[in-house]
């Protein structure tokens, strides 16, 4: 009986049905109960475990293992214990799982060596996945081989195990980067899982996560789409809470999709909304998520551009106040959460400034910087920060405080990114069209050939060969302008037209690009 309710996923009346169990045998006048106490204790470990008590599941477990003598039953309640302590997920994780490896060598030392059984494939499988835990790729192959070798052995090929095995190993060919392989294993599962017994559409439903998550790392965007769109019919398809979580992520999945890899930001909204519109009618307990959904959707709406003015500044008008509802949310989340405050009065100045609300800008940005400092943000978070105010002041013309905020942003870079980065790149670029406006030409100049000589060191054939021209303009520019020759072309002008003619060219032979900018000197 107690067999039948767990797999019809009643365990609370299982727990009810073990512990009258237990109370019965324990009062008991005879003295050959112990192995029935052992599965009945076992058994309710098991069913704690199934409603994440898993302390509780531990210490009844430790209960069987005291009275237990024999290996068959040593094994077992060993494993347990190792899948509650496995169980206990993000809690102190590392411990935990050192905890379930632990048990589950303990385990081995008890199974029979000699015979392929289902419960040895069940703790083969559990080692697998603790080593995988540990990035200790061979051993974990080495096991959910066996466990899998075991079970094509014993089971029939719509088994549940034999699903879960091919997950696993799906799951490890992701870990390594071995898409196709991943692919594959997932492919495996989703076909066992379709023939089993006991199959669901929440197996399904996170095995197409799987399946999209690896195209999508593997860059194949139209097939991750596609799977976001399987996973989307399920979910509508059994309106249950647990659905409703994953049919509020892949939306945002899909948002990430449609924006990142199309640049289309209006379908991105489209989805995003759509996210929004699940979590406050089904997931309102949620409120960091709709937090998040706010956030999102007011960065989206800012980069939704359009050419007619009155339509482009409606997004900017709802790009603020879904800005302004995710702030609103989170003065009421505890704990505080000092870099969300940081991000969002960043955002919101970054949008007023597209507003030409200005002066709000300075305000959002500075108190992002203040929240920023005082609660130890991120370096590059700052940078970002202190870019953005440069890039207010900059706006309104005030170039002294444009050029401050610069520079700070190139401190930080200076001391956290490696030398030859883009990001320096971009500042020194910043920091002389700055000092060309304040009319400070030699500071210009060398801002301006800083820019250029670190992009010698990080060519890239395309994005180099058209940014070099920029920069060979402006330092034409200036050569002309200390020379007080304004029409005599500097050698940089000749770069720049050479720059512009190679383009094509020099995408399919970097070679002569990198050997011409080492060996290109600025007099």
């Amino acid at each position: 009986m107690v067999e039948s309710l767990y797999r019809m996923g009643e365990h609370n009346a299982c727990i009810q049905y073990c512990q009258n169990m237990i109370e019965y045998f324990l009062q008991s006048s005879f003295d050959h109960h112990t192995d029935d106490l052992i599965v009945w204790y076992s058994s309710l470990g098991c069913s704690y475990k199934a409603v994440y008590d898993y302390d509780l599941a531990i210490e009844t477990h430790y209960k069987a293992l005291e009275l237990a003598k024999d290996n068959s039953a040593l094994a077992r309640i060993y494993y347990d214990i190792g899948g509650a302590y496995q169980g206990k997920g993000d809690t102190k994780k590392e411990v935990n799982v050192d905890k379930a490896f632990e048990y589950y060598l303990k385990s081995l030392q008890y199974i029979d060596t000699n015979h392929d059984t289902i419960f040895k494939t069940k703790l083969y499988h559990n080692l697998g996945l603790i080593y995988l835990d540990k990035n200790m790729y061979n051993k974990a192959d080495m096991y959910l081989q066996e466990a899998l070798n075991i079970q094509l052995k014993l089971l029939p090929s719509g088994h549940s195990y034999l699903a879960a095995t091919y997950l696993s190993m799906g799951k490890m060919s992701l870990h390594q980067r071995e898409y196709d392989q991943a692919l594959k294993y997932f492919q495996l599962a989703l076909d066992t899982y379709k023939k089993s017994r006991l199959f669901n559409h929440a197996s399904i439903r996170d095995l197409y996560e799987k399946i999209a998550a690896t195209y999508y790392q593997k860059g194949e965007y139209i097939m991750a789409l596609k799977s976001y769109e399987k996973i989307l019919s399920i979910c509508h398809k059994y309106s249950i809470s647990p659905n409703y979580a994953t049919m509020a992520r892949t939306y945002e999945n899909i948002v990430r999709y449609v924006y990142l890899k199309q640049s289309d930001a209006k379908s991105a909204v489209f989805y995003a909304e759509k996210a929004l519109e699940v979590r406050l009618k089904y997931l309102t307990d949620e409120q960091i998520l709709i937090f998040k959904s706010y956030h999102l959707l007011g960065l989206l709406y800012s980069f939704v551009y359009n050419p007619d003015k009155q339509i482009y500044d409606e997004y900017i008008s709802l790009s603020l106040e879904n800005m302004n509802k995710a702030l609103s949310i989170l003065l009421v989340i505890k704990p505080i959460n000092y870099d969300y405050f940081s991000s969002v009065y960043h955002n919101l100045g970054v949008i007023h400034r597209l507003a030409e609300n200005y002066k709000l800008a300075l305000e959002c940005l500075n108190k992002s910087i203040e929240i920023g400092l005082e609660h130890n943000r991120l370096p590059n978070a700052l940078a970002s920060t202190y870019d953005a105010i440069a890039q207010v002041y900059t706006t309104i013309e005030n170039y002294d405080l444009a050029l401050s905020n610069m520079d700070k942003v190139l401190d930080i870079f200076q001391a956290t990114l490696p030398a030859a980065d883009n990001n320096i790149i971009r500042v020194h670029t910043t920091l002389g069209s700055l000092h060309k406006y304040k009319k400070n030409y030699l500071k210009s100049m060398y801002h301006f050939t800083k820019a250029f000589h670190l992009h010698a060191m990080i060519y890239t054939p395309y994005r180099t060969s058209s940014y070099l021209k920029i920069l060979c303009r402006n330092l034409d520019e200036i050569c002309r302008i200390l020379n007080s020759n304004h029409s005599q072309r500097s050698q940089f002008s000749v770069v720049a037209e050479q720059e512009e003619e190679k383009l094509i060219r020099l995408e399919h032979d970097s070679d002569c690009c990198h050997k011409y900018l080492l060996t290109f000197d600025i007099k």
